[in-house]
């Protein structure tokens, strides 16, 4: 079964040649794209997201200790750090998947 899998060519919706692969700049440049790409989009997802929570939970705490809320605690204590956090994932995530297929062509 197997085999027959490994025989079978890649389906294309065109015929014609295969594009060659892209020599290591072209490369390398793609991949610093994703890299920065994914992890600017997950860093401003983890701030819309922390700054959403962050307003909350200032507006509940202030709410039960009668005071007037600071904003400004919703974007330094928790948006931020939350930001920080989900861009610094999103990067060595997508750093690990970069290299394991890299890794993956190699040996194959």
């Amino acid at each position: 079964m197997q085999a027959e899998i490994d025989e079978r060519k890649p389906k294309v919706l065109f015929g014609g040649e295969q594009h060659p692969q892209p020599g290591w700049f072209v490369w390398s440049v793609m991949k610093a794209t994703r890299v920065l790409g994914f992890t600017l989009l997950w860093a401003g997802i983890g701030m819309a997201v922390g700054l959403f929570f962050g307003i909350l939970f200032v507006m509940l705490a202030t709410s039960f200790q009668h005071h007037v809320p600071d904003m400004s605690l919703a974007y330094r204590v928790i948006a931020v750090p939350v930001a920080a956090v989900c861009g610094g994932v999103a990067f060595v995530w997508t750093l690990v998947g970069i290299f394991r297929a890299g890794r993956g062509k190699q040996q194959g």
